[in-house]
């Protein structure tokens, strides 16, 4: 399983935002062969997946969907950068943008109470329908086909698999793993929401052994 990291999203790479078209995708492409920033296959591949309606699903919802495409960008560039993100800049924040944001801080080295904590309270925040109405929107600003929700829950499935991965990782970081990962249970343990059951399930996936162990799926 693969930790979330927008640093290896297709938009990121290439220096595009989810409203461009293919012609733009390509330009970008080229340029960043030309210059040395990527190598080709690099480049190739991440072209190609931008360019292949499903493929490009993935770096959707794992970039900032609803999020203007300036600002997405200069706030993807402050956390890959280092940036602490003030509270009312991530507040103002939904859904997967928030999550995406925060898991990338726990990629990072984040590893404090209040990061997890939000990283976990998102998970209520994502709704399928609405995702898929923002990813669906700058698709047709940028002349791809529109997507349905059946696919979106399925995208929105794996990347919640990679936040739980970030934030395992994290926690294990972390300069006292079992206080954190018990704070963190005790966090969504009671929720009944999507907070509880969506984390319990992608928890499964993690190899045995790397959880501590008041995460423990038995203890959840």
């Amino acid at each position: 399983m693969r930790s979330f990291d927008l640093r290896d999203n297709p938009f990121h790479l290439l220096g595009v935002s989810s409203r461009d078209r293919s012609d733009a995708i390509a330009e970008a492409a080229e340029e960043a062969v030309g210059s040395g920033r990527l190598a080709e296959r690099a480049a190739l591949a991440a072209q190609q997946t931008l360019m292949a309606a499903r493929m490009r699903l993935d770096a959707e919802v794992g970039w900032l969907p609803g999020v203007a495409p300036a600002r997405a960008s200069t706030t993807v560039d402050a956390v890959i950068g280092g940036k602490a993100l003030d509270a009312g800049s991530v507040e103002a924040l939904r859904g997967v943008a928030k999550a995406n944001l925060t898991a990338q801080s726990c990629t990072q080295g984040a590893s404090d109470l209040e990061t997890l904590r939000r990283l976990v309270a998102c998970q209520s925040d994502i709704e399928v329908a609405g995702v898929g109405e923002a990813i669906n929107a700058d698709r047709f600003v940028a002349g791809f086909p529109q997507v349905d929700k059946t696919l979106v829950a399925q995208a929105l499935k794996g990347l919640l698999t990679s936040h739980v991965e970030a934030a395992v990782s994290a926690i294990g970081a972390s300069s006292d793993p079992p206080r954190i990962a018990a704070n963190i249970a005790r966090e969504f343990v009671s929720a009944q929401d999507a907070r509880r059951n969506s984390w319990r399930n992608a928890l499964s996936g993690i190899t045995p052994g790397r959880l501590p162990e008041s995460l423990a799926l038995e203890k959840l």
